[in-house]
């Protein structure tokens, strides 16, 4: 995928679709409805408080699903695809899709980031059994993350910061909660 000027990172969520090879690697932007947002924000220069203390958003502690600590840092210079997963849900086949474009982009500079979330009663109990339902169902190679919370206030500090970002190419507009299974944020 070509990638915007340096420091300028993207996040573009297309709302409970089922069109996910269409995010990355199309030759112009696809319509995915009324749910689309762009916005565009500094991902390097961007801060947030957390804990009150300011860190950027490739600066958010996370947790792989093994339970290993790390951050988008780690990724630092790759596009991303951040989604939220649950195995119980009617969309999970979109796991297979996801795997594909991991496999396809990847040596690109591409990677997909999966974060299960039991915040619409659909996903498995422990890490354990979601990472196993994962590889063993879907094949899934993808970087998988610990259970999050994507809205409220015990919100995940990453999900608070992606759906805190407005959401039209303006600028102006105001971000919104997770809906529903298999969001998906691109950051650049």
């Amino acid at each position: 995928p070509q990638r915007p000027p340096e420091g300028l990172a993207q996040f573009v969520i297309a709302r409970g679709r089922r069109n996910t090879e269409y995010l990355v690697g199309a030759r112009r932007q696809r319509t995915f409805g009324h749910h689309e947002r762009i916005p565009k924000a500094d991902s390097q220069k961007t801060e947030r408080r957390f804990g009150g203390v300011n860190i950027a958003l490739t600066d958010i502690p996370l947790k792989t699903i093994k339970g290993v600590d790390t951050s988008l840092a780690a990724y630092r210079g790759k596009v991303l695809l951040v989604v939220n997963v649950a195995s119980r849900c009617g969309l999970s086949p979109q796991y297979e899709k996801l795997e594909a474009l991991q496999k396809k982009y990847e040596a690109r500079g591409f990677s997909v980031l999966g974060f299960p979330s039991n915040q619409f009663f659909q996903e498995l109990g422990k890490n354990e059994a979601i990472a196993e339902y994962c590889s063993a169902t879907w094949g899934v190679t993808f970087p998988m993350f610990d259970k999050v919370k994507l809205n409220g206030r015990n919100a995940h500090p990453l999900y608070q910061e992606l759906t805190k970002t407005p959401y039209d190419t303006g600028g102006s507009g105001k971000g919104g909660k997770i809906k529903w299974n298999f969001e998906k944020f691109v950051i650049t």
